[in-house]
């Protein structure tokens, strides 16, 4: 198919699905029939816009956008389930589903399973409580088993792929910023005979999962819980925050607290992560291996002149300043601020204004969770076009893609096969000088901070009265933002 249609960017191949899948994460927003239509209409738009996937999905190439859109349907049909008066079995079966499609996309949709456990308190009988978990019990294992199944038959090691299922995350001494990578930290632990920086950085992913579980019991256990909405996303603020970040880390949060309804805190969270995410291409030695990203804005040859100034790459790469600004900043402020932000949802206390329904909305009345087809859709599609692909058919992929990068502002060939399999084009010491030059007038370096600033003034100016909450029972007071208001009754 590249072969034949010539303008397709390459790098668009391997980002379908991804891009696919965040597409989808607008119209779920948009068939969030939750909520009111005029809430749902502008929160998709705000999303469709927002910089922060954009920069996620078709810059850097992430896939985190898979694992969250059946995530999030999973979480607001366990929100409903209070209301469910028919096919629960069903429903428990389709939230178990979800969850296996999540964790299969990405493991660290395991950081949200917890959630979907029912409540303790709102429960029937103990045996009901039981029948609820171990539905979704069921209809996790039987979606892992029918994927594990098709893997098997592909030759692909099981064993291998449950360990780095398991161990996800997991890597001594691997995080790209947080406060495990402080650099006091780790002066601390050459002082120390029997610490190093690996078991630092596990000291504080254990942390972080300990933080998780605690927002897990107690919505288990708590009298009135959160909504699911706003538990996920204090979870996967926090979790992150303390246990180590990587930049795609930043969207985690996003679209659950745009799905529990707080489209100002969503918005400012947004800007604030989308001007973190710019920053962190800039700089080379803010990589994992440095000066990965120092390609993350090259366009295509016939826009370099969109690309970023070499004079500007090479400033960043090579001047103390960016580094000294860089690390604190990242280690210390952004966690923090993430904490913070996880601690203030926690702590509100505020639920979304629902829709007005005649009769409360059943989980297999959202809407929503119809995208959700499309998606698996696509996904067996791809698992059917991989079991046809060969190793010959892999090294011509190969040639393919050298062919295609050179519709990229790069100088000379720098790809092929062999050197694929070697090194890359960052491991040089000079990276900057394989990439075609930019100009100040049209670079994304002005370019994507007006972007960026021109989304928030949208969002400010449109969504400024888009909050609001409605009562959590009879019998406590109704929340709106910013203010309290006194009870009518």
């Amino acid at each position: 198919m590249i072969t034949k249609f010539h303008f397709v960017p390459v790098a668009l191949v391997p980002k379908l699905i991804p891009c696919f899948a965040d597409s989808l994460i607008a119209v779920w927003f948009l068939m969030d029939n939750r909520f009111e239509r005029h809430f749902r209409r502008r929160a998709a738009w705000l999303y469709v816009f927002c910089p922060l996937p954009l920069l996620l999905v078709c810059i850097q190439g992430q896939w985190d956008s898979m694992w969250v859109l059946p995530m999030v349907s999973a979480l607001a049909m366990a929100d409903l389930m209070k209301h469910t008066s028919a096919s629960r079995r069903r429903t428990l079966l389709i939230i178990g589903a979800l969850l296996g499609i999540a964790i299969l996309s990405k493991p660290v949709a395991i950081v949200c399973a917890g959630l979907l456990i029912p409540n303790w308190r709102s429960r029937k009988s103990t045996n009901d409580w039981i029948q609820q978990c171990g539905l979704m019990l069921i209809g996790f294992a039987a979606t892992m088993g029918l994927f594990f199944a098709k893997f098997a038959l592909d030759g692909t090691n099981l064993n291998l792929n449950l360990q780095n299922v398991l161990s996800y995350g997991g890597t001594p001494g691997f995080t790209v910023f947080g406060p495990a990578n402080f650099y006091a930290l780790h002066a601390l632990a050459k002082t120390q005979a029997d610490l190093t920086i690996g078991a630092v950085t596990a000291d504080f992913r254990d942390l972080s999962i300990i933080y998780v579980l605690a927002i897990v019991l107690y919505q288990i256990f708590a009298r009135v819980p959160l909504d699911k909405m706003t538990a996920a996303a204090a979870a996967l603020l926090i979790c992150p925050a303390v246990g180590g970040l990587a930049p795609q880390y930043l969207f985690w949060p996003l679209v659950f607290v745009l799905a529990s309804g707080r489209v100002r805190a969503a918005v400012a969270y947004a800007l604030s992560a989308s001007s973190l995410y710019f920053i962190f291409f800039l700089i080379p030695g803010a990589s994992a291996a440095k000066g990965e990203s120092v390609a993350a804005y090259l366009p295509l040859r016939s826009l370099s002149f969109l690309g970023i100034p070499r004079s500007v790459l090479e400033w960043f790469a090579n001047s103390p300043v960016a580094l000294d600004i860089w690390t604190p900043f990242a280690n210390l402020v952004v966690p923090f601020a993430m904490c913070c932000f996880g601690l203030y949802l926690l702590i509100s206390r505020s639920t979304p204004k629902h829709a007005p329904e005649v009769s409360p909305l059943q989980p297999l009345g959202l809407r929503a969770i119809r995208t959700c087809i499309p998606y698996v859709t696509s996904i067996v599609i791809a698992m059917a076009v991989f079991s046809f692909s060969t190793n010959h058919n892999l090294r011509a992929m190969y040639a393919i893609l050298n062919a295609g990068v050179h519709k990229y502002g790069f100088v000379h060939q720098i790809f092929n096969a062999s050197y694929w399999s070697s090194s890359l084009y960052f491991t040089t010491r000079t990276p900057w000088s394989y990439l075609v030059s930019g100009t100040w007038w049209g670079s994304m370096l002005v370019l994507g901070p007006l972007l960026i600033v021109a989304w928030g003034v949208f969002a400010c100016r449109h969504f400024s009265s888009a909050d609001a909450t409605t009562m959590r029972d009879k019998a406590q007071p109704s929340f709106t933002w910013p203010r309290i208001r006194e009870s009518s009754r």
